[in-house]
């Protein structure tokens, strides 16, 4: 059910005036390192932590109805996907902790550029598992909420 809140707190982050992260109670009992918001906005996608760090990561692109993104580092890529939601749960399927660790720790900080752009969908909420940098399956990343 959506609330006066809820629509207050989606406009307060299309605004850029509250972060995505903020708006998310952070799970009870998972290292808020491992918590990541997923979002897109002005063909880009960006990630944040749970300290509120935003980074740019790569592009989003929109052909015939269809959706693809292209990350800028590494081979992390998806194309043919029906909408922008299944895209970014493409995107946390294919993400592992010590990559994105490994971007927050030599990215700069985006959030102005972010907040700047309206986002194009509500953000993804992820955590993702300790461990290797092996490509993870459904077990390695779970989708919180969105």
């Amino acid at each position: 059910m959506n609330t006066m809140k809820d629509t207050m707190r989606g406009l307060a982050m299309e605004l850029g005036v509250e972060s995505p992260m903020d708006a998310k109670q952070l799970q009870d009992g998972t290292p808020a390192a491992h918590q990541f918001a997923l979002s897109a906005a002005a063909g880009r996608l960006y990630i944040q932590n749970a300290a509120g760090k935003v980074i740019e990561v790569g592009d989003l692109f929109e052909e015939q109805g269809r959706y693809g993104y292209r990350l800028d580092q590494g081979a992390i890529q998806g194309q043919d996907l029906p909408d922008l939601g299944s895209a970014l749960r493409h995107l946390a399927s294919q993400l592992t902790f010590l990559y994105v660790d490994g971007l927050f720790q030599q990215l700069p900080d985006s959030a102005a550029e972010a907040s700047v752009h309206s986002m194009s969908a509500p953000p993804l909420f992820i955590t993702l598992a300790d461990g290797t940098d092996e490509l993870r399956g459904p077990e390695g990343t779970e989708t919180l909420d969105r």
